[in-house]
């Protein structure tokens, strides 16, 4: 059993911002099982995961500045639904598996599918597909708080990878969608050495890539070195 929440504060002058993804202030998520987990960073910082010690009543530090591996041997995607997958998921799922051990992780539960390749590194991906066209996972209070945590860790979070031109585009990239809050989205989260496989059976971009919102850390230098890998 594994209660979830997960959640973010955003900043606009106004619901229809341009660009929301800029505006995300933080995000968090909390995990229980053996242990309560609450995990959360803001704009300025790398991920900080900390434990409630019931003995102590207050919350620890377990892990500070939580930086994803280059490579991660977790997988996670639903493969029940790979006959619906686009010609590219299954290129990449495939490339990914091709002589190498990988460790499949699927609890249909986002937060704790996401939990463990954040710390130790791999993918987790609910792409658009045949039948869920728009994708499956809400974009407000499911996509863009777990893209913000991914990418502050070193990843790159996508909502849309174009099989025929190779065109990513990523979630903290999408307008605030002010009429139906709702909506839905695909996700794909991928590490340092899975973005390099993933543009490796991606066609060559021809036109330029789109927007991204340029986040403090890597204004400082220390963030979005693997976003420059799928440039």
């Amino acid at each position: 059993l594994s209660p979830v929440c997960l959640g973010s504060l955003r900043r606009a002058a106004s619901i229809n911002a341009e660009y929301m993804g800029d505006r995300l202030v933080c995000a968090a998520y909390a995990i229980h099982s053996a242990a309560l987990l609450f995990n959360f960073c803001d704009v300025d910082t790398r991920p900080t995961l900390e434990r409630w010690d019931l003995k102590t009543q207050s919350w620890f530090t377990v892990r500070k500045e939580v930086v994803m591996p280059e490579k991660g041997k977790t997988y996670c995607i639903n493969e029940g639904n790979v006959e619906n997958w686009a010609d590219w998921t299954r290129d990449f799922c495939g490339r990914l598996l091709k002589g190498v051990k990988r460790s499949t992780r699927w609890m249909a539960c986002m937060v704790s599918d996401v939990h463990r390749p954040l710390l130790q590194g791999g993918i987790f991906a609910y792409p658009e597909d045949a039948k869920y066209t728009g994708g499956r996972l809400r974009l407000v209070y499911e996509g863009m708080p777990m893209a913000l945590l991914w990418e502050q860790a070193g990843g790159t979070a996508l909502h849309s990878v174009n099989g025929a031109t190779g065109e990513l585009s990523h979630i903290l990239d999408r307008p605030f969608p002010e009429t139906d809050i709702h909506c839905r989205s695909g996700v794909v989260f991928v590490g340092a050495h899975e973005a390099k496989v993933l543009k490796s059976v991606l066609p060559r971009q021809t036109s330029p890539h789109v927007k991204h919102v340029t986040s403090p850390l890597e204004q400082l230098g220390i963030g979005g070195s693997i976003k420059n890998l799928m440039m």
